[in-house]
C-alpha cells in the first residue's frame, strides 16, 4: 500500500569541529581592529578602536556594512539568537546594543565606569560586563536594564559562562585571582588565587566545567586551574610576549592564545596540555572568536587586518 502518512525527519545538526589552524584569508581592516565575536548564524563583528563595529557574514572575508557606536569600542559579544550584539563603548561608558539585521545601534546602557569586556550568557538571559572600576554589571537580556553591580578585587578583563550558564568567572589584572560569580543570582561566590601569577587576561572553561584555563600575560603562560579544587594544576609556556586573548573551539579539543607582543596564536591541544600549532599572523593579534560548528576562527589584528583560519 502506498505510504499515505507524514514522514517524521530528524535533523542532526553537522558536529563541531576546530579548524586546521591554516590562515584562508587575510581581509584590510583600518581604525584599530580590536574585538571579535561570531554569531550562531555566521554574521561576524568586529571592533575598531577608532571607528565602529564592522560586520561580515560566513564563509565570505569581505565587510559589508559598518555600525556606529559610542567611542573606542573594544570587545563585542552576540546573543545566543544572533539577533542582537553588545558592544563596551569604552570611553563613551556604555553597553551599546546592536540590531543585527539592521547594522544599527539601537540602545545604549550606561555604565559608571569604562567597559572593557562582554561576554553573554548561553541561554541569553543575562549579559555580563567589566569595566575599569573593578564592577561587575550583571545586565537583563530581556529588559536592556542593569540588575547588579558586583564590586569585585581588581579590573577584569575577561569573562567565561559554564555551558550551563550557572556560573561566570573573571580573571583579574592586578591581584593574580579568578572571581566566581553565580550568574543567577548576582553574587560572588569564590575567590580562585593564582599564586606567582602575573597580569591574567583572557579565560576560558571547559565544557564540563572542570577545567578553567588563563592566560598570565606577564610570564605568557597558560594556566590550567581544577574547578573543584580552586587550585591550579599545570601550565603550558607560550614562548613569547604579551598574551592577551584566549578562546575555546567549540568541540572543547583546542585552546587557541593570542600573543599580542610576538605576533603569533599558538594553537594548544586541551588534553594534552602542549602547543600543536603557531599561527604566524604578524602584527598585533587580539581578541579571536571561532564559528558556532567550529570551523573557521576569526582574529582581529589591531595592526589593520583580521585573519581568518581554516
Amino acid at each position: 500500500y502506498p505510504f499515505s502518512g507524514t514522514a517524521l525527519v530528524t535533523v542532526v545538526p553537522p558536529p563541531t569541529t576546530h579548524p586546521e589552524g591554516v590562515i584562508a584569508g587575510t581581509t584590510p581592516l583600518g581604525a584599530r581592529p580590536f574585538g571579535a565575536a561570531v554569531s550562531a548564524l555566521g554574521a561576524y563583528h568586529i571592533t575598531r578602536g577608532d571607528d565602529g563595529v564592522e560586520r561580515g557574514d560566513l564563509p565570505d572575508f569581505a565587510f559589508t556594512a559598518n555600525v556606529t557606536v559610542g567611542a573606542g569600542p573594544t570587545q563585542v559579544a552576540f546573543s545566543p539568537s544572533g539577533a542582537r550584539s553588545y558592544v563596551t563603548n569604552q570611553l563613551s561608558q556604555t553597553l551599546g546594543i546592536i540590531d543585527v539585521a539592521a547594522n544599527t545601534q539601537v540602545k545604549t546602557i550606561p555604565l559608571s565606569g569604562d567597559p572593557f569586556y562582554v561576554a553573554a550568557s548561553p541561554d541569553g538571559s543575562v549579559i555580563y560586563v567589566t569595566d575599569n572600576a573593578a564592577h561587575l554589571y550583571a545586565i537583563d537580556a530581556a529588559t536592556e536594564t542593569v540588575r547588579a553591580a558586583l564590586t569585585i578585587s581588581s579590573i577584569s578583563n575577561g569573562l567565561a559562562f559554564t555551558a550551563d550558564g550557572s556560573r561566570v568567572y573573571a580573571s583579574t589584572l592586578f591581584t593574580n585571582e579568578i572571581v566566581e560569580v553565580d550568574a543567577r543570582g548576582d553574587a560572588l561566590l569564590r575567590r580562585i588565587p593564582i599564586p606567582g601569577s602575573g597580569v591574567l587576561q583572557g579565560i576560558a572553561i571547559s565544557t564540563d566545567g572542570s577545567e578553567l584555563y588563563v592566560l598570565d600575560q606577564s610570564f605568557a603562560v597558560l594556566r590550567v586551574v581544577s574547578v573543584a579544587s580552586g587550585t591550579e594544576i599545570a601550565q603550558v609556556r607560550l614562548d613569547g610576549f604579551d598574551a592577551f586573548a584566549l578562546a575555546l573551539s567549540p568541540d572543547n579539543a583546542q585552546l587557541y592564545a593570542a600573543l599580542t607582543g610576538s605576533g603569533v596564536v599558538r594553537v594548544i591541544d586541551r588534553a594534552s596540555r602542549t602547543i600543536v600549532k603557531s599561527i604566524q599572523t604578524g602584527g598585533a593579534p587580539r581578541r579571536i572568536a571561532f564559528s558556532a560548528r567550529g570551523e573557521t576562527a576569526v582574529i582581529a589584528n589591531e595592526s589593520g587586518w583580521v585573519d581568518f583560519v581554516r
